[in-house]
């Protein structure tokens, strides 16, 4: 049992079909594991920061994230904040 970091960092819409300023093509994330059973969550994408926690056992997965989506006609003009919970059993 361990502990691990993982990043990731993408550019999207390479071809600038959207329009939007540079900080709105960024996308990254991080994923803090410990002990292969707590998993620590926190990005940013689209102009908006979100955040996520897992917990994993044997036989089951929870996981809770917060996110934003824009629903406005342009960047950062109409934020919709979601949640999402997952469970997952495994057999």
């Amino acid at each position: 049992m361990g502990s691990s970091l993982q990043v990731v960092i993408a550019w999207r819409d390479i071809t600038d079909s959207a329009g939007v300023p540079f900080i709105g093509h960024l996308a990254f994330g991080a994923e803090f594991l410990i002990k292969d059973t707590v998993f620590i969550r926190a990005g940013f994408a689209s102009g908006y920061p979100s955040a996520g926690l897992g917990i994993k056992t044997k036989r089951s997965e929870f996981n809770f994230a917060w996110y934003s989506e824009e629903i406005g006609g342009g960047y950062l003009s109409q934020r919709d904040i979601r949640w999402m919970f997952q469970y997952q059993f495994h057999l």
